[in-house]
This record gives C-alpha cells, structure tokens and sequence, in this order.
C-alpha cells in the first residue's frame, strides 16, 4: 500500500460547540446568530446596554430558548447575579449539576464569536496538551500545534514534553493553564521542552492571533486538496483526513478533498477527529452529505429537538437535516472515526447520524458526551452575544442519549510519539488495520501494504504495545 500526499439550516445559526478538554489552545466557542441590524457596538455606553438591561435580556433569552426548562431554577430574577455571565451560571446550574449542561451555555462578544467561526481566528498561543501521570507524576506533553501559529512559530511540536515555564519547573496542566491565561496578548512564556529523544530545547511563544486550521495535511501540496491516500494492491485506496473544527472556513477544504477522493476511487475512509470539539451544524451536514449523501439521500442524517414551546413553533422541515448528494459524495464501504475525550458535539453528531445508514466504526477512546447544541442570540447593539444550550440532537433512530460519551469499537491511544497521519501512530494503524483485516489487532507480519512517500521505516512491522494512560 502507497501513501501519496495531495494536499445550520435555520435563521437563527445552531452551533454545536466543544468542551475545551485540556486543549490549550485558548480558542473562543460560539458562531454567530443574530437577528438585529443594529451596527455591532453602537449602544455600548448607553442606559439600553447597563449591566442590568443585558442581565434583562440574558434572563428572557434564557426563559425562551434554554432547552431544559424542568430544571431552571425558581426565584431567579435578572437582579440575582451582578452580570450577565454569572447570571447565565445560576440559572444552568441545576442542569449542570445533572450533567446535561457542562459549562456550554454561556455570554461571550458578537466580534469575537464571528471572528472564530467565520475565520477561525482567536488570540491565543495555538497548541493543545494532555496531562499523563506516571508512577504518580504529572507529565504535559504536546499533543497538537496549529500551523502557523505563535506556537508553532516558538518551536512547540506534538509530542514534546513541557519541561518549564519561564525557568521554573512545570508542576501540572492546572499550572500550564494558569500561565498561559495569566499572559496578555503580545505577552510571551520561555518553554523548556524535552523532545521525545531526551534531548531538550528552549522556546518563547508570544501570544496572539491564531487563525484555526480545519482540515490539517502538513506535507500536502498547499495548493492541492488536504487529504492522504493509501493505496492497496488490488483493493480501492483508503483516504485519511485530519478534521479539527467544523467551522465556515472548513467548507472549501472538505470539498476540495472529497472531490479529489472520488477521482481516486476511494471507498474507506478514515475520518481524524481526535481533537474536534465541535462547531456549525451547516459544516457537520455538508460532511454528513459528502459520506452519506448518496448512500442515504433524502434519509435523515439528524434532527434538532428544541424544548416543548420552540418546537411547537419551529417547523420540523426546519429542525430536520436529510441527506443529499454533493460533486464530492462517495460510496464509502467503511468509516472509521479517530476519537478521544476531546471529539465533542458536531463530532459526535456526524458519528451517530451516519452510523444508521453506512458502515461506522470508531477507534481510539470514548468522545466527551455532548448531544447538545447551542443558539446565538444577539444583542447587536452592545456587542453581546448569549449562547444557551437549546437542542438536543438525534439521528434517524431518534438516538441521542449519550451524555457519557460514544463507545469505541477498537480502543487505541493518541500515541504522541508520532505525527498524526503517520501510518505508524497508534490510533491511524488500527485504524488501517480495522478496515484491511477487519480485527482490532496491528498486524505482526508484513501485510503488503506499503507508503510510497514515506522512507522504509514507515512500512508496516511488527506491532508496539501501548500504556493508555491519557488524563486530560
């Protein structure tokens, strides 16, 4: 086997946004959603945008749109919580003490929520981390860095051990998290970081505008689509896309890519969301639509289920996304999503819309657990933007039940002592394995399946064991 590299539907935007999950990448959650022509900012200052006036819409938007209404507490008033966020936090407390509502509902700002989801922009550092003990010490390693990001820019790579913060010796995530939101923007931190060869660097991030990069391929060509094919002696290649956000930007991406994997005649597929959080319902249909759209068109990829007084009002054709078929839709024979504790919301909900209608498989470790999605409603005038949780999502099955996360079908770690994308990394090899053997198990003997771009370690050998020990 070769590897060539080649590079919502309603009026109101329906975001399923992520958890965050030990990403410290600093990215803010939220996707637009307005419904005023009131020029961004143009009443901050004035009495129709007091602390008190946004606590009165915040409180209202809440009694209208909050999806679990049994559990709004009683004698919350907008006066209880001195602003709008707080009040947000007394009023989803309960459903967050039942663990329907983890922090998702919240205020955030109409320039920054489109900033990230039209553009994918934040100000930030741009890498992600996990925290793993051993033999009862912490240990921070890198698990993704944003191309062309501050980070990136600091000499931060996936895999490298966080040694040190500014000279002083790295006690735990909870204190890398601290620092790094502590920094303003245009502030820098010195990194220690030990490489997985032992050997250890030093460099200095400067935080600041991060622009995210949905559909990550680094050594494809950057004009050509973002996507690896593996090809296989006398069978159809098998295509592998590293997914990291369902933002606008990632439209153009997904399309270029499935458009190129359909001239490959690609029938497997191996979807990367490991550290997908989440993001539009629009995006999360268009990729819907490019790996079902033929195989179920006209069937039900997913449904929003609002409380009782919005669904009343908001048509079902409205809540209701079918599949349909796109120039890049394929035929897939199997798909198998690469998850973790951080594959949240939109990730979830492609896994468990596609699952009834193709052949879906899932390696890595269970998702988070957010069948739940979130509205924007704007206060143009002041810049305010109220996210509450508003929808549950459900598949054909009318399934949607699963606030402990998506089960796996083959248990693999997010083996950081390889790139992602590299056919040796331990979650993309079973992957591979699941789809050519049909087993869980790496193969120890050669398969015949070989990566033409790669150098010869990168062929297939005998298989390596690992520790899972992920702590995020």
């Amino acid at each position: 086997m070769s590897m060539r590299h080649t590079l919502s539907a309603m009026a109101i935007v329906a975001l399923l946004g992520g958890c965050g999950g030990g990403d410290g990448s600093g990215g803010t959650i939220g996707g637009g959603g307005a419904d005023s022509s009131v020029p961004i900012g143009s009443g901050i200052g004035t009495p129709a945008c007091s602390s008190l006036a946004l606590r009165e819409f915040v409180f209202d938007q809440m009694l209208d749109w909050y999806l679990f209404q049994e559990l709004l507490p009683p004698g919350v008033t907008p006066a209880s919580e001195p602003t709008p966020q707080a009040l947000v936090d007394r009023m989803a407390g309960p459903a967050r003490i039942a663990g329907f509502d983890r922090f998702f509902s919240g205020v955030t700002t109409i320039t920054s929520d489109q900033a990230f989801f039209g553009e994918g922009q934040f100000d930030g550092f741009g890498f992600g981390w996990r925290e793993t003990i051993v033999e009862g010490v912490p240990i921070v390693r890198i698990t993704q860095v944003i191309p062309d990001s501050p980070a990136e820019a600091g000499g931060l790579a996936r895999g490298q051990r966080i040694v040190a913060l500014d000279g002083q010796a790295l006690a735990s995530a909870s204190a890398l998290s601290q620092r790094l939101s502590a920094t303003p923007s245009g502030g820098s931190v010195v990194f220690t970081l030990r490489d997985p060869d032992g050997s250890e660097v030093q460099g200095t991030v400067t935080r600041g505008l991060v622009t995210t990069i949905p559909v990550v391929c680094r050594d494809c060509d950057p004009d050509g689509p973002r996507v690896l094919v593996f090809e296989r002696e006398g069978l159809p290649a098998i295509g592998y896309l590293d997914f990291r956000s369902f933002i606008s930007t990632a439209a153009p991406a997904l399309n270029d890519a499935f458009v190129f994997l359909r001239g490959q005649n690609v029938t497997d597929l191996v979807i990367d969301v490991r550290y997908n959080g989440g993001g539009l319902v629009s995006i999360a249909k268009q990729l819907g639509d490019l790996i079902g759209g033929l195989t179920a068109q006209d069937e039900i990829f997913s449904e929003l289920v609002f409380n009782p007084a919005r669904n009343r009002e908001i048509p079902s054709g409205e809540r209701i996304d079918r599949f349909s078929a796109l120039p890049g839709s394929l035929i897939p024979s199997t798909v198998v999503f690469i998850t973790t504790s951080q594959s949240a919301s939109a990730s979830e909900l492609m896994i468990n819309g596609l699952a009834p209608h193709v052949d879906v498989r899932v390696v890595g470790s269970p998702t988070f657990g957010k069948p739940v999605g979130q509205v924007g409603r704007a206060l143009r005038a002041c810049d305010l933007l109220l996210r509450p949780v508003a929808f549950l999502t459900v598949n054909s099955l009318r399934e949607g039940d699963y606030f402990s996360g998506l089960p796996v079908d083959c248990p693999a770690d997010d083996d950081l002592d390889h790139p992602l994308g590299d056919p040796r990394e331990a979650s993309l090899a079973t992957a591979l394995a699941l789809i050519e053997t049909g087993s869980c198990e790496l193969p120890v003997a050669e398969t015949g399946m070989r990566f033409a771009l790669a150098p010869p370690e990168y062929e297939t050998g005998a298989s390596h064991a690992v520790i899972y020990l992920n702590v995020y």
